[in-house]
């Protein structure tokens, strides 16, 4: 029988996949994966080549983070866009 501690432990690790699988559909779904040239289904770490998209794609969402620290604006933006892409899928 599982503690709780583990239970718990368990299950964030489970909320913190479906997290990371359901980013990996929005940034899928923008069209940004094929415009670098990643397919699903890629090995991103150990193919040399897929490596530098991978990290054409971190430099990316590093940038917009920096650039939006303090920009409630340009948040609002992005989202009334991201909210007409969904509609569309």
């Amino acid at each position: 029988m599982q503690s709780r501690y583990a239970q718990s432990k368990s299950d964030l690790r489970r909320s913190r996949t479906r997290t990371l699988i359901q980013i990996g559909g929005l940034i899928e779904k923008s069209g940004f994966l094929e415009k670098i040239g990643i397919q699903l289904g890629d090995d991103l770490q150990n193919n040399e080549t897929l490596f530098d998209k991978a990290s054409i794609l971190l430099g990316a969402v590093h940038e917009l983070h920096s650039e939006i620290r303090d920009h409630e604006q340009q948040l609002n933006i992005w989202k009334d866009k991201g909210k007409i892409i969904m509609r569309k899928i």
